[in-house]
């Protein structure tokens, strides 16, 4: 799993925005573009990637991506593709009318995780993020159950083993 901090560089901030708006998404982005461009997903092919907060970017610029591979100016568009589809993502924070669609579109549901940030942010935060989850109108039902339970039972066996 994944997780991002503040940019090494470490910039000036937005007066006024905490760096886990944009900064946070960012860091997500160019570690996952990291594991892609350097061959790493396909050196490893047994290793499975859960990139936080909905894979930061990634599924957004996924078009800007292809064409930079295109033209030789980034990842190789067949694999950034199948690392798209590769990666997992968890709803943590860009589950919204504004992002749902976009990311099931990149990726499918099967490849998305529930996730809260919970103990970073605040219990009432986190309630207010699961039932804007649970009211999405871009998730269907059938999404909604892979999303809070089957798809993490499928990635994990073991946890999965054990509950039964």
């Amino acid at each position: 799993m994944t997780n991002p901090d503040a940019l090494p560089e470490d910039p000036e901030p937005i007066p006024g925005v905490e760096n886990y708006i944009a900064d946070f998404m960012y860091d997500t982005t160019r570690c996952a573009l990291s594991l892609i461009a350097s061959g790493t997903l396909d050196r490893y092919p047994r290793i499975s990637v859960i990139l936080s907060h909905g894979g930061g970017f990634l599924p957004y610029i996924a078009a800007r991506v292809e064409r930079a591979g295109r033209r030789g100016e980034g990842p190789d568009p067949d694999a950034f593709r199948r690392a798209l589809k590769r990666f997992y993502y968890d709803t943590a924070m860009p589950v919204s009318p504004y992002a749902s669609p976009t990311l099931l579109g990149a990726v499918g549901a099967e490849r998305v995780l529930y996730g809260t940030d919970w103990p970073q942010v605040e219990a009432h935060e986190v309630a207010h993020a699961r039932r804007a989850f649970d009211r999405d109108p871009a998730i269907s039902p059938s999404a909604r159950a892979a999303i809070d339970r089957a798809n993490a039972l499928r990635l994990l066996p073991t946890v999965a083993a054990r509950l039964r």
